[in-house]
Protein backbone atom coordinates (compact mmCIF):
# COMPACT_ATOMS: atom_id res chain seq x y z
CA UNK A 1 0.00 0.00 0.00
CA UNK A 2 1.50 3.33 -1.04
CA UNK A 3 1.42 6.11 1.53
CA UNK A 4 1.73 9.85 1.37
CA UNK A 5 5.08 11.32 2.22
CA UNK A 6 6.49 11.67 5.71
CA UNK A 7 6.95 15.39 5.06
CA UNK A 8 3.30 15.82 4.10
CA UNK A 9 2.11 14.05 7.26
CA UNK A 10 4.53 16.09 9.39
CA UNK A 11 3.22 19.39 8.08
CA UNK A 12 -0.43 18.34 8.40
CA UNK A 13 -0.02 17.08 11.96
CA UNK A 14 2.05 20.08 13.02
CA UNK A 15 -0.63 22.42 11.68
CA UNK A 16 -3.44 20.46 13.34
CA UNK A 17 -1.67 20.19 16.71
CA UNK A 18 -0.76 23.88 16.83
CA UNK A 19 -4.19 24.99 15.65
CA UNK A 20 -5.83 22.88 18.35
CA UNK A 21 -3.36 24.14 20.97
CA UNK A 22 -4.00 27.79 20.18
CA UNK A 23 -7.74 27.23 19.85
CA UNK A 24 -8.16 25.34 23.13
CA UNK A 25 -5.34 26.63 25.36
CA UNK A 26 -5.19 30.08 23.78
CA UNK A 27 -8.97 30.44 23.78
CA UNK A 28 -9.18 29.37 27.41
CA UNK A 29 -6.40 31.80 28.31
CA UNK A 30 -8.10 34.68 26.50
CA UNK A 31 -11.46 33.91 28.07
CA UNK A 32 -10.31 33.54 31.67
CA UNK A 33 -7.26 35.80 31.77
CA UNK A 34 -8.16 38.59 29.38
CA UNK A 35 -11.94 38.71 29.41
CA UNK A 36 -12.40 38.49 33.18
CA UNK A 37 -9.34 40.54 34.23
CA UNK A 38 -10.05 39.04 37.64
CA UNK A 39 -10.60 35.48 38.64
CA UNK A 40 -14.27 34.52 38.29
CA UNK A 41 -13.75 32.06 41.15
CA UNK A 42 -11.53 33.89 43.62
CA UNK A 43 -10.62 37.37 44.75
CA UNK A 44 -6.91 36.63 44.39
CA UNK A 45 -5.65 38.70 41.44
CA UNK A 46 -2.06 37.44 41.76
CA UNK A 47 -2.91 34.09 40.18
CA UNK A 48 -3.94 35.97 37.03
CA UNK A 49 -0.77 38.05 36.73
CA UNK A 50 1.39 36.44 34.05
CA UNK A 51 4.34 38.21 32.52
CA UNK A 52 4.54 38.01 28.75
CA UNK A 53 7.97 36.32 29.05
CA UNK A 54 6.39 33.39 30.90
CA UNK A 55 3.74 33.00 28.22
CA UNK A 56 6.37 33.17 25.46
CA UNK A 57 8.35 30.34 27.08
CA UNK A 58 5.20 28.22 27.39
CA UNK A 59 4.37 28.80 23.73
CA UNK A 60 7.96 28.05 22.68
CA UNK A 61 7.99 24.74 24.58
CA UNK A 62 4.55 23.92 23.16
CA UNK A 63 5.79 24.52 19.61
CA UNK A 64 8.74 22.18 20.26
CA UNK A 65 6.27 19.62 21.62
CA UNK A 66 4.10 20.04 18.52
CA UNK A 67 7.13 19.41 16.31
CA UNK A 68 7.98 16.22 18.21
CA UNK A 69 4.39 14.97 18.25
CA UNK A 70 3.90 15.72 14.55
CA UNK A 71 7.13 13.96 13.54
CA UNK A 72 6.22 10.89 15.56
CA UNK A 73 2.63 10.88 14.23
CA UNK A 74 3.99 11.23 10.69
CA UNK A 75 6.34 8.31 11.32
CA UNK A 76 3.43 6.14 12.51
CA UNK A 77 1.27 7.03 9.51
CA UNK A 78 4.08 6.42 7.06
CA UNK A 79 4.69 3.02 8.70
CA UNK A 80 0.97 2.26 8.48
CA UNK A 81 1.17 3.00 4.76
CA UNK A 82 3.80 0.27 4.50
CA UNK A 83 1.61 -2.04 6.63
CA UNK A 84 4.13 -2.22 9.47
CA UNK A 85 1.86 -1.08 12.33
CA UNK A 86 -1.21 -2.80 13.75
CA UNK A 87 -3.43 0.22 12.97
CA UNK A 88 -6.61 -0.57 11.08
CA UNK A 89 -9.44 1.50 9.64
CA UNK A 90 -12.36 -0.91 9.14
CA UNK A 91 -14.26 -1.19 12.47
CA UNK A 92 -15.66 -4.56 11.40
CA UNK A 93 -12.17 -6.03 11.22
CA UNK A 94 -12.15 -6.76 14.98
CA UNK A 95 -15.76 -5.96 15.78
CA UNK A 96 -17.33 -2.87 17.34
CA UNK A 97 -16.93 -4.29 20.85
CA UNK A 98 -13.14 -4.24 20.33
CA UNK A 99 -13.22 -0.47 19.68
CA UNK A 100 -14.54 0.14 23.19
CA UNK A 101 -12.34 -2.45 24.87
CA UNK A 102 -9.19 -1.24 23.11
CA UNK A 103 -9.97 2.39 23.98
CA UNK A 104 -10.44 1.58 27.67
CA UNK A 105 -7.27 -0.51 27.61
CA UNK A 106 -5.20 2.25 25.96
CA UNK A 107 -6.72 4.86 28.26
CA UNK A 108 -5.75 2.93 31.40
CA UNK A 109 -2.32 1.81 30.21
CA UNK A 110 -1.23 5.14 28.72
CA UNK A 111 -2.56 7.23 31.61
CA UNK A 112 -0.82 4.89 34.07
CA UNK A 113 2.40 5.29 32.08
CA UNK A 114 1.95 9.07 32.06
CA UNK A 115 1.36 9.16 35.81
CA UNK A 116 4.44 7.13 36.68
CA UNK A 117 6.75 8.86 34.21
CA UNK A 118 5.48 12.22 35.42
CA UNK A 119 6.35 11.20 38.98
CA UNK A 120 9.70 9.85 37.78
CA UNK A 121 10.50 13.10 35.95
CA UNK A 122 10.08 14.94 39.24
CA UNK A 123 13.04 13.03 40.65
CA UNK A 124 15.89 15.46 41.24
CA UNK A 125 18.28 13.70 38.84
CA UNK A 126 15.76 13.74 35.95
CA UNK A 127 13.76 16.91 36.63
CA UNK A 128 16.22 19.31 34.99
CA UNK A 129 16.37 17.28 31.77
CA UNK A 130 12.80 16.06 31.41
CA UNK A 131 10.36 18.33 33.22
CA UNK A 132 11.77 21.64 34.43
CA UNK A 133 10.37 23.70 31.55
CA UNK A 134 6.84 22.76 32.49
CA UNK A 135 7.37 24.15 36.00
CA UNK A 136 9.34 27.29 35.19
CA UNK A 137 6.75 29.57 36.68
CA UNK A 138 4.61 29.31 39.77
CA UNK A 139 1.42 30.54 38.11
CA UNK A 140 0.72 28.28 35.13
CA UNK A 141 -1.79 29.25 32.47
CA UNK A 142 -3.74 27.09 30.03
CA UNK A 143 -0.84 27.74 27.63
CA UNK A 144 1.38 25.68 29.96
CA UNK A 145 -0.73 22.55 29.32
CA UNK A 146 1.32 21.45 26.30
CA UNK A 147 4.67 22.93 27.37
CA UNK A 148 6.62 19.68 27.61
CA UNK A 149 10.39 19.58 27.67
CA UNK A 150 11.58 17.90 24.44
CA UNK A 151 12.80 14.73 26.21
CA UNK A 152 9.51 14.42 28.09
CA UNK A 153 7.53 14.84 24.87
CA UNK A 154 9.59 12.09 23.24
CA UNK A 155 9.17 9.77 26.22
CA UNK A 156 5.40 10.29 26.28
CA UNK A 157 4.96 9.90 22.52
CA UNK A 158 7.06 6.81 22.11
CA UNK A 159 4.98 4.78 24.53
CA UNK A 160 1.74 5.43 22.66
CA UNK A 161 3.53 4.85 19.37
CA UNK A 162 4.87 1.57 20.68
CA UNK A 163 1.33 0.39 21.30
CA UNK A 164 0.39 0.69 17.61
CA UNK A 165 3.17 -1.74 16.74
CA UNK A 166 2.02 -4.29 19.33
CA UNK A 167 -1.79 -4.30 19.53
CA UNK A 168 -4.42 -3.66 16.86
CA UNK A 169 -5.87 -0.17 17.28
CA UNK A 170 -8.45 1.58 15.16
CA UNK A 171 -7.65 5.07 13.91
CA UNK A 172 -10.57 6.46 15.95
CA UNK A 173 -9.17 4.99 19.19
CA UNK A 174 -5.65 6.31 18.62
CA UNK A 175 -6.96 9.71 17.48
CA UNK A 176 -9.18 10.17 20.53
CA UNK A 177 -6.46 9.01 22.89
CA UNK A 178 -3.85 11.25 21.26
CA UNK A 179 -6.20 14.22 21.62
CA UNK A 180 -6.67 13.64 25.33
CA UNK A 181 -3.00 12.81 25.88
CA UNK A 182 -1.75 16.12 24.59
CA UNK A 183 -3.48 18.08 27.35
CA UNK A 184 -2.54 16.27 30.54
Amino acid sequence: MKSLSFEFYSIVFFTMILARYFLIAGGTYLFFYSFWKRSPISDNDSCFAHPWRSIQKDIKLSIFSAIIFSLICAFVLSQWGWEVTRLYHHPEQYGLWYLGVSYVFVLIVQDTYFYFTHRLFHHRSLFRWFHQGHHQFHNPTPLTSFAFDPLEAIAQCLFLVGLVFVIPLHFIVISIKTESFEYH
